[in-house]
């Protein structure tokens, strides 16, 4: 599998369903503001490091006393196990950093650069030598401890009956050398080459939430998971008879 890397260039557009960022279920795009506390930010940051370090060791004992209950829960609903989870998100996270220096399983690759409390929860950006991620991560206070919830709080609930589909922010990519249209599910518009940004999609599948990606040669399509990491959906006519791949699928 191609690389799926973080970063790269940020492109807003005005037409279509195009989203200047990037965010978590149910996130946003501010600027986190609030001034550094120090203990805090070392507290999260070692916690974050662990979470990685545990995913590449397989370490599901360590992973259990790392992430919130709103993530166990929802670990059940799925009919997975921790074992699952872990593996799960384990290749998540090696997708997206494989082929770059980034060494998540070094217990220091990653530092936390911006906190914002929000009441019994903490929105965080990361970075890893000194590029931040394209999307934040969340931790929840759980009987006085801070632990990984990765996207908003909340992400389980069901929508409101009668609100309509529940839509995210993607990443997506056009790896190609010329433009390239790409369409999701709820959404399409046509991406400049070599190009990365954000894309509202309707939530179809996955883990946290999902959607579907078409192919741009017919309405064949793939569901891509949300990629705490990063990318979601790389396009490149390359990557065979559908011209797109995810980091996670569905």
């Amino acid at each position: 599998m191609d690389s799926i890397k973080t970063g790269a260039f940020l492109l807003c557009l005005s037409v279509f369903s195009f989203a200047c960022g990037a965010s978590a279920p149910g996130g946003d795009d501010a600027d986190i503001s609030s001034p550094p506390d120090a203990a805090l930010t070392a507290e999260l940051e070692g916690k974050f490091n662990a979470y990685a370090q545990a995913l590449a060791d397989r370490n599901t004992e360590l992973l259990g006393t790392l992430v919130s209950s709103e993530i166990q829960t929802r670990i059940g609903e799925t009919g997975m196990n921790m074992g699952s989870f872990a593996e799960k998100m384990r290749g998540s996270m090696l997708n997206q950093f494989n082929g770059t220096s980034v060494a998540p399983e070094s217990g220091v690759a990653f530092q936390i650069t911006s906190v914002r409390v929000e009441g019994d929860s903490v929105r965080v950006e990361v970075s890893s030598n000194g590029e931040t991620l394209a999307k934040p991560f969340y931790f929840v206070k759980e009987d006085g401890d801070y632990r990984l919830n990765l996207v908003r709080q909340g992400f389980t609930r069901a929508q409101p009956e009668g609100s309509g589909a529940a839509t995210d922010t993607y990443r997506v990519k056009n790896d190609n050398a010329f433009p390239q249209t790409v369409r999701c599910s709820g959404s399409q518009g046509v991406m400049p080459a070599v190009t990365e940004l954000g894309m509202r999609c309707e939530n179809k599948c996955g883990f946290f939430h999902g959607t579907r990606f078409y192919s741009p040669f017919s309405n064949d399509s793939i569901k891509c998971d949300y990629n705490t990491w990063g990318l979601d959906a790389v396009y490149n006519d390359r990557f065979g008879p559908l011209g797109v791949i995810c980091n996670d699928k569905c």
